[in-house]
């Protein structure tokens, strides 16, 4: 058995993916990116503040996130669920998980899954989580790059601003 996975964050890239305990080593041949309608993706901080920070999505009609969608055998279920915060009590789990299948743009041939926001707590996210999900995004294509920078129309502008102009340093990207 295994289950099928749409990631939006630190989750874009095979380097996003590995090190979280599984046993199976991803490169980026093994993602297919796509797009996941009604929902927007947003910082947060996770219910008990400090260095837990995250991407999160939340249902928004209309939105749309792009992502990758990547497979995940039955033996690494359990490790990727503990490295995506289902370990805690429920009530501070920063995710649920959710059948997105019928919204995601990729086909498979199975269900996809994703970590849908248990709580929405705005948040200024740690610089070491923006490197994770910029060397991710490295991997991605240009305009992949593009899409993803505008998070959430209710992001706070300085945050915006800095996050925008280290996504789009182009000698950090090197697509000149």
């Amino acid at each position: 058995m295994s289950m099928y996975v749409f990631g939006y964050g630190s989750l874009v890239g095979a380097c996003g993916i590995n090190g979280r305990g599984m046993r199976k080593h991803y490169t980026p041949k093994d993602l297919t990116e796509a797009y996941l309608r009604d929902y927007i993706r947003h910082l947060q901080a996770g219910p008990l503040g400090g260095s837990v920070n995250y991407y999160g999505v939340s249902p928004d009609k209309g939105s749309k996130v792009n992502g990758v969608v990547f497979k995940i055998k039955d033996k690494d279920i359990s490790d990727f669920l503990r490295s995506e915060g289902f370990g805690f009590p429920e009530h501070i789990r920063p995710y649920k998980m959710v059948d997105v299948t019928n919204k995601v743009s990729a086909k498979v041939n199975g269900r996809i899954w994703t970590c849908v926001s248990n709580h929405r707590f705005n948040a200024v996210v740690a610089p070491g989580y923006f490197r994770r999900v910029a060397e991710a995004l490295k991997e991605r294509s240009p305009q992949f790059v593009k899409e993803f920078a505008p998070f959430d129309h209710n992001w706070e502008k300085k945050e915006r601003e800095i996050w925008s102009r280290f996504l789009f340093s182009e000698s950090a990207w090197g697509f000149d």
